[in-house]
């Protein structure tokens, strides 16, 4: 039979729809690399082979709803694998959870839309003013952030302007996709309130955290745990001295204090404690929004953002364990 023919049959048989062809299913990393290119596919599936990165950095996840039914099952398993939606430049919402490792960004959902920007074929509801962000080490993952990339420095073959306009405004969340995130990797979810600038999320705005959930179902490390606490600061870019400076004691003897506080050997070590929290998990500042030139297409086109976020107002962290 001729080859061209058969194939035309099966199509037939299986009722292969247009939106099936849009998805190509992959195999491996090589395949998903191909299947991304060329402008055939809206669609390509990860292979497990990239979901393999682990990390003990906490990720931030933001999310309205009953946050007691998240802390008794996690954020569960799809059926499929992972989904890379490449006219959006993101995963599909429904083959994964998606993290970021940026408070900011997290506190931004879910976003508030323009009516304008709503599809007709979109369900939208405003959400609410107040939203869980949810604080978990995210075990195995893939990293979006790093397609991200690829199609904003215009390597992958064929990507067109939109695809990596698209990219560029959403490398700034840093984000990563897990297919599952099982409770007990869930330290606890903050709750937070937003202002918003706009009428859109890309208007930006600011939020502050009122209250901290613990989960009593997560098993990890504790990041309250004084040693746990200092080595997240110092991965977050902070020295010895600018940790023993914000914690509150003195700069006479750097290497001493920071072992002080290392081995617990504080009167004060929850009020240092606290100042060193209130540091990681910023008590307020601006939503994080897209900046049209955060990228530039030079020598350096992918580079790290600058911190300009503002100084955070004073929130009582009693509710800290």
């Amino acid at each position: 039979m001729n080859r061209f023919l058969h194939v035309f049959l099966l199509f037939l048989i299986f009722g292969i729809t247009a939106e099936a062809v849009q998805l190509r299913k992959i195999k491996n990393e090589e395949a998903f690399y191909n299947g991304l290119a060329g402008g055939v596919h809206t669609k390509v599936q990860v292979p497990e082979s990239m979901c393999k990165y682990q990390s003990d950095d906490l990720h931030f996840r933001g999310c309205s709803g009953d946050h007691e039914n998240i802390f008794a099952n996690g954020f569960i398993k799809r059926n499929s694998p992972l989904v890379y939606r490449i006219d959006y430049q993101d995963i599909c919402p429904s083959s994964g959870t998606c993290l970021t490792s940026k408070f900011d960004v997290a506190a931004l959902f879910p976003i508030i839309l323009d009516q304008k920007k709503v599809r007709e074929d979109q369900v939208y509801k405003e959400p609410p003013r107040a939203t869980n962000v949810y604080v978990v080490l995210p075990g195995v993952f893939f990293k979006t952030y790093e397609i991200q990339k690829k199609f904003a420095e215009r390597k992958v073959r064929d990507a067109s302007n939109d695809h990596v306009t698209k990219a560029i405004q959403n490398l700034y969340a840093k984000e990563i996709a897990a297919l599952e995130i099982p409770t007990n990797k869930i330290l606890g979810c903050m709750e937070v309130e937003r202002e918003w600038a706009g009428t859109d999320f890309e208007s930006g705005g600011t939020y502050k955290i009122i209250n901290f959930k613990k989960n009593d179902n997560y098993n990890g490390k504790n990041p309250f745990d004084i040693k746990y606490l200092l080595h997240l600061l110092e991965k977050k870019g902070m020295s010895k001295k600018d940790i023993v400076e914000a914690a509150g004691y003195s700069n006479h003897n750097i290497s001493r204090d920071f072992n002080k506080l290392k081995a617990g050997e504080s009167r004060n070590m929850k009020k240092r404690m606290i100042n060193l929290l209130k540091i990681l998990f910023e008590c307020s500042g601006n939503l994080s929004k897209p900046e049209k030139e955060y990228f530039s297409h030079q020598k350096n086109l992918v580079k790290e953002e600058e911190d300009n976020s503002p100084k955070f107002n004073f929130v009582d962290f009693s509710f800290f364990p």
